[in-house]
């Protein structure tokens, strides 16, 4: 107890040295400004990303992973495959190994129409593929989405085995493939469904059989988490990954690298940002130019479609107003006969 005391101490030492000093607002401000450039896209920002550099440049408060840029430096796993390696063991509740990093450029399936952030599909030593997707806003990956993308592995590791193979090709040669998405903003469905926060999908045929399957879809929602972790103890891997992908609160952050040391060197990667503004804003800007290009995008899609059913209910409503002119007229013609009729008789 006492050795590991000593080694929580000295964590807390190494985060007050790579934090340095805190910095008022004005010191913060000055340090952006010393590059114009780098000033000039400061500015560029919308506010309140200018005021969460600010908290991060002073050392108020952590830094979001979910950006693309970050997650990508962070979590490579060409960089660090460790990291990847922990987190996915703990998703999964099993030992992951990764043999290699399948590059997404040749899936079928590479859509620049939605809010996916990154995506980083892995092949692991059992000759599993899985595919992990972070969302900064999960409302565009819906349902037949996760099952596009996980039919897709599992067609890529087809062809593969029966090119491979040829003639002595058998299909338990195809291994399982999994998707794990992270999403910081939730849809309702997930919202709805607190406080689980952790969603995985299981094949259940109505007799009871047991068949083996190869898709695997794991969905977390980590605004839900969040707000399910406040005050609580973090306990376990899964839990310490999930405050590391979610949490900026300087508190939490002391209690997670005070519980799990492993995290210590990837915050003093994430601290020594502070002392680069340069590449700390690039890394931001090359994010937000990609959020707004997907949200342009998605909210084309939302007008269109908006567009689209407002056209259709407009016909409908012309069919409506022709149907009754066509009523009217028909109403008419039977008063105009009636007129008629009485004309005869007065005569």
């Amino acid at each position: 107890m006492k050795e590991k005391q000593h080694i929580t101490d000295s964590l807390f030492i190494s985060m007050e040295e790579m934090i340095g000093e805190p910095l008022s607002h004005e010191e913060a401000t000055a340090q952006l400004m010393k590059d114009p450039n780098v000033y000039n896209s400061f500015l560029s920002c919308p506010k309140e990303i200018q005021d969460e550099l600010l908290s991060f440049i002073m050392g108020e408060s952590g830094l979001y992973i979910t950006y693309d840029a970050f997650f990508k430096r962070i979590m490579s796993p060409n960089l660090h495959p460790r990291r990847l390696e922990s987190f996915l063991s703990a998703v999964l509740n099993t030992s992951v190994t990764i043999i290699d990093v399948v590059p997404n450029e040749g899936f079928i399936i590479r859509e620049r129409n939605s809010l996916v952030i990154m995506d980083i599909i892995v092949k692991t030593i059992d000759g599993a593929i899985i595919n992990v997707e972070m969302q900064k806003i999960g409302h565009s990956f819906p349902g037949q989405r996760t099952e596009c993308y996980v039919a897709d592995s599992i067609m890529r590791q087809y062809n593969t085995a029966r090119d491979e193979l040829g003639k002595s090709f058998s299909y338990n040669k195809i291994r399982p493939a999994y998707l794990i998405v992270l999403m910081e903003d939730s849809p309702n469905e997930f919202i709805k469904a607190a406080p689980n926060y952790m969603h995985i999908r299981k094949v259940v045929y109505d007799t009871g059989i047991s068949l083996p399957t190869l898709e695997n879809i794991c969905i977390i929602s980590l605004d839900t988490f969040n707000k399910v972790m406040q005050n609580k103890t973090i306990t376990n891997e899964l839990e310490a990954w999930l405050t590391f992908f979610s949490c900026t609160d300087m508190k939490r952050i002391n209690q997670l690298i005070s519980d799990f040391p492993e995290f210590v060197e990837i915050y003093k990667e994430i601290w020594r940002l502070r002392l680069d503004m340069e590449e700390l804003i690039n890394m931001f800007s090359r994010s937000l130019a990609e959020a707004d290009y997907y949200n342009e995008l998605s909210m084309i899609r939302e007008f269109k479609a908006e567009a689209k059913a407002l056209a259709a209910e407009i016909e409908e409503k012309k069919a409506e107003i022709a149907d009754k002119d066509a009523e009217i007229a028909d109403k008419d013609a039977e008063i105009a006969m009636l007129l008629a009729e009485i004309e005869k008789l007065r005569a």
